[in-house]
């Protein structure tokens, strides 16, 4: 594949990365298979997160024996904790990931002006340090506002931004990936599929090809996906205007009110799989009672019905969902579902 030129930093990789995002959906044996076989194809670039249970480990395991071929950004949200807590993930993650040095290290997701303040302080102090002794080759940051981001790129002390981008959330055109263009930030697309919900994934995939974005970033569980997505972005066919109006067509009945399944909001204190409330939700809510309908609440929700009366309405998944979705209005929605 293909290798792009990565800003100002003297690196260069492949248009498609390798999110780690759902390895921990697999067996370590399927890991080290989907792994190495994106390294073997020539997607140098794989991304993971602290945050993303046990994805830095199964990365670890195979990255630590091939460190030449690739280029590693993870991230922790534990600024939210402090400090402390945040030093400690990163030692955690030098250890787990089995390198002694981040390629791309950084802040996971940043997404109110409040919290960009707050870790230009002694967060932003330690990566510069951590970068001057070697640990960190270059500084990072995510999110999912696409205001903040921009202002982020702003500061001029990020080399790398993550944010969403697909094509029901087209936002970031509206200044943020020309205002990082401007100053060679390295621009890379979380979430090209929203969340794994837009349909027509060659599509979808080929809908980034007619803007100026670096690195596209899938999460990938299986080779099957892994080699779609490579086939799409190795032919660079960029979409007709057939296509395109295709793909608009098919997202238009999400709105943008949907989960993406990023899982911030786990775990929940009464054990409710919350994702899984989104999707019956989205599917079920204000439509007309069919069959499919009906299946969906007669299995799904009357399974997740006794964890869904458990719930306290404490608030915490609203906190942490980057998108402010509605979580306790749509578990007594599905609660008058099922039982109606």
């Amino acid at each position: 594949m293909e290798r792009i030129k990565l800003g100002n930093t003297g690196l260069k990789a492949s248009k498609l990365g390798f999110g780690a995002m759902h390895l921990p959906k697999v067996s370590v044996e399927e890991s080290d298979r989907l792994l190495n076989r994106a390294l073997d194809m020539g997607i140098n670039y794989i991304d993971t997160a602290r945050a993303y249970q046990d994805s830095e480990e199964k990365v670890g395991r195979v990255v630590s024996k091939r460190r030449d071929e690739c280029i590693i950004t993870t991230r922790s949200h534990t600024w939210k904790m402090g400090i402390e807590s945040y030093k400690k993930d990163f030692e955690t993650s030098l250890k787990t990931l089995k390198v002694d040095r981040i390629d791309f290290y950084g802040l996971h997701s940043v997404n109110k002006k409040e919290e960009l303040d707050m870790v230009m302080g002694k967060h932003l102090e330690f990566l510069k340090k951590a970068k001057e002794k070697g640990d960190i080759g270059h500084l990072l940051i995510s999110g999912h506002n696409h205001i903040t981001m921009t202002e982020a790129v702003k500061t001029g002390e990020f080399e790398m931004a993550f944010f969403p981008f697909n094509v029901i959330e087209k936002e970031p055109l509206d200044m943020l990936i020309e205002e990082a263009n401007r100053r060679n930030v390295i621009t890379v697309v979380m979430k090209p599929l929203g969340g794994g919900v837009i349909p027509h994934i060659p599509l979808a995939l080929s809908f980034f090809l007619s803007y100026n974005v670096d690195l596209i970033v899938p999460g990938v569980a299986s080779l099957k996906e892994l080699e779609e997505n490579f086939r799409v972005i190795e032919e660079n066919k960029k979409l007709t205007k057939s296509e395109l109006e295709k793909l608009e067509k098919s997202v238009e009945v999400l709105g943008k009110d949907f989960c993406r399944r990023c899982s911030y909001c786990q775990p929940c204190q009464s054990n409710i799989m919350i994702p899984f409330i989104h999707g019956i939700h989205q599917r079920c809510y204000g439509k007309p009672m069919d069959e499919n309908i009906e299946y969906m609440l007669n299995t799904m929700g009357k399974r997740l019905l006794p964890s869904l009366k458990t719930c306290t309405e404490c608030g915490q998944c609203e906190e942490q969902c980057p998108y402010n979705l509605p979580t306790r209005q749509r578990i007594k929605d599905i609660i008058s579902m099922v039982t109606a």
